[in-house]
């Protein structure tokens, strides 16, 4: 069986222990787990790949500019569109073949719509 690279989203202040099963399951068939971060509020469960810094990067700010405009929906959005931004270019580069995001109501939107950007169907094995 083919090395996959997977990218495990989620916030990892909320979702830092499933988030860590997840990925340790995934290791434990041979493939490798990237975990992004796309929470802004508690510290990290665990260290992730990819840090809630290098997301809000991705989006055009930083993390005290989020928590500074004090909008839930607007931290949401950002997070969002920097985690989209970050596993599209993973995709571009051929460094990964699938997704998997866990979360809440937030967590599931902000998953799936980082999902959706990918093309339909699309795998890499």
């Amino acid at each position: 069986m083919t090395n996959l690279k997977i990218i495990v989203v989620g916030t990892h202040d909320t979702k830092g222990e499933e988030l860590r099963f997840v990925k340790q399951r995934i290791e434990s068939k041979g493939h490798e787990a990237l975990t992004l971060d796309c929470g802004v509020m508690g510290r990290p469960t665990f260290e992730p790949g990819i840090s809630r810094k290098e997301v809000a990067a991705a989006a055009g700010t930083t993390i005290e500019k989020i928590l500074a405009k004090k909008d839930k929906n607007f931290a949401i959005g950002t997070m969002t569109e920097g985690a989209k931004q970050l596993v599209l270019e993973l995709h571009r580069r051929g460094e990964v073949d699938g997704i998997i995001a866990l979360g809440g109501g937030q967590g599931t939107v902000m998953g799936t719509t980082v999902m959706k950007a990918l093309p339909f169907g699309w795998y890499s094995v």
